[in-house]
């Protein structure tokens, strides 16, 4: 139960004493408090017999004690009450000096803290009020600059936070007397990283990428590198590049890296490339890095020849790829693309010796394999 805040300007949060006969002064304070206690203490006054202590607010209460303490039980979490000691003389009639003190109780603890929602640069979080009654609530924020707010809602957004960082936020009610606070309620958030820049292929082999980044602004701890088109799924590794390798020659594949932050829990925004072999593979001097490599063909043969013509066959390379370049020099007749694991080269000069190359492209219909090779000659 929360009051409004306007309501609870006229608490008195200080001692008030008076001096009855001139001399005598009772000094009021709080000793101790609980979530449904308060005790009050005070000092000695001479010529007193007992005190008078009354107490109202929610509930209203009087006893009278010789004591220099009391305890009030069974009262309300957060809830203000007004405590007034009066001392009386031998007579039980003449008040020597008496005091009034107003504080609250404490309040409980909020419940369900929650992250609703991050970004790279604030934390949003909400949760349930406190049974009992309160006004308003802190809210602190370690490991920043950003020490602390108050608010009267049961959320509060911290914002100017560093990307990636690690903070331990605590929630505390405030009782009535816009003093007295609970115990804290306490969770471990962190921003999400910014993302990494500069993602950049470094080499590729038919069966591996190597790729490096630059580190993203603010904090992280590490990253996570994904692959798609693989069984190669995902790797986490703390430093600005990664290797990847076992991949299927002659494939195409999509790369994510995310920076992750200091709680090794909360991913970033990906950064994306499309892997690409390096220069290794030409054609007619154009690099073209869209995809892996294919390995090459094997076991390339002559399997007829004629005084015109020669029939080739091969076996299809290990990995994946989408068709085949067949070269033979020697002739006009310079190149033929097929997607069989044959071909019949035609047109030829009798008597003819020809040098042949078969070579495997990549599923991007652009990038050629190492070609395999043969010399070949028509009948005369």
């Amino acid at each position: 139960m929360r009051l409004p805040v306007a309501a609870l300007c006229f608490v008195v949060l200080f001692k008030v004493s008076s001096a009855v006969d001139g001399n005598q002064t009772i000094i009021l304070s709080v000793l101790s408090r609980t979530t449904d206690s308060l005790t009050f203490s005070w000092n000695a006054v001479t010529n007193s017999s007992f005190f008078k202590v009354q107490l109202s607010g929610n509930i209203t209460t009087e006893k009278n004690v010789t004591d220099l303490n009391l305890t009030f039980s069974g009262l309300t979490s957060g809830a203000l009450y007004t405590v007034n000691v009066s001392a009386f003389s031998s007579d039980n009639a003449t008040v020597v000096a008496s005091a009034q003190l107003s504080s609250a109780s404490r309040p409980k603890n909020v419940t369900k803290l929650t992250v609703v929602n991050t970004t790279t640069s604030s934390l949003f979080i909400s949760w349930t009020a406190p049974v009992g009654y309160h006004s308003l609530y802190n809210v602190n924020i370690s490991g920043s600059a950003y020490s602390g707010i108050t608010v009267t809602t049961e959320y509060a957004n911290m914002t100017g936070l560093t990307p990636g960082g690690n903070y331990s936020v605590t929630v505390s009610a405030v009782g009535l007397d816009n003093e007295t606070v609970g115990d804290a309620s306490d969770i471990t958030v962190a921003t999400r990283p910014e993302k990494v820049t500069e993602l950049t292929i470094v080499n590729t082999t038919t069966s591996s990428v190597f790729i490096s980044w630059t580190a993203p602004v603010g904090n992280h701890s590490l990253y996570v590198v994904n692959i798609s088109g693989t069984v190669f799924s995902s790797m986490t590794v703390t430093t600005e590049y990664a290797n990847m390798t076992g991949l299927t020659p002659g494939g195409n594949y999509s790369v994510t890296v995310s920076a992750v932050g200091l709680d090794n829990v909360t991913v970033g925004d990906a950064s994306d490339i499309t892997v690409a072999t390096n220069c290794q593979h030409l054609q007619q001097n154009i690099c073209f890095p869209d995809c892996t490599g294919p390995e090459k063909v094997t076991e390339l043969s002559v399997v007829n020849t004629t005084t015109s013509s020669v029939f080739i066959s091969w076996t299809a390379p290990v990995g994946n790829h989408s068709l085949y370049v067949v070269n033979i020099n020697g002739t006009v007749y310079s190149s033929m693309r097929v997607i069989t694991e044959y071909a019949n080269m035609t047109g030829l000069t009798p008597g003819g010796n020809y040098s042949v190359t078969v070579s495997a492209v990549g599923l991007d219909n652009v990038t050629v394999g190492d070609a395999s090779d043969i010399t070949v000659a028509t009948s005369k």
